[in-house]
């Protein structure tokens, strides 16, 4: 419990950006999940249209401090190669 109403504020303050974030995170993580369903039933459009919508949501994520810049690059990266390699598998 807040002693002081500034405190009381923030807490509220904080309460509701912790709302607001965590549904952003969860596009997110349910983007993530997407592509690796896709990939693993090997459904090559489907990933790609999830690994854009995924590209796009991982921008905002990292401009306002969801996450760092480096954990998006990784996980660009590691779903990309994922997509390459059925890529390559229906090439071949």
């Amino acid at each position: 419990m807040a002693n002081t109403s500034q405190a009381d504020k923030r807490a509220r303050q904080a309460e509701a950006r912790r709302i607001k974030r965590k549904g952003q995170m969860t596009r997110v993580r349910t983007l993530k999940k997407n592509i690796l369903q896709s990939v693993q039933s090997n459904q090559l459009p489907e990933a790609q249209a999830y690994f854009k919508a995924f590209q796009k949501a991982l921008g905002p994520a990292v401009r306002k401090n969801l996450l760092h810049k480096n954990t998006a690059s990784r996980w660009l990266s590691r779903m990309n190669s994922h997509i390459k390699a059925i890529a390559l598998k229906k090439a071949s």
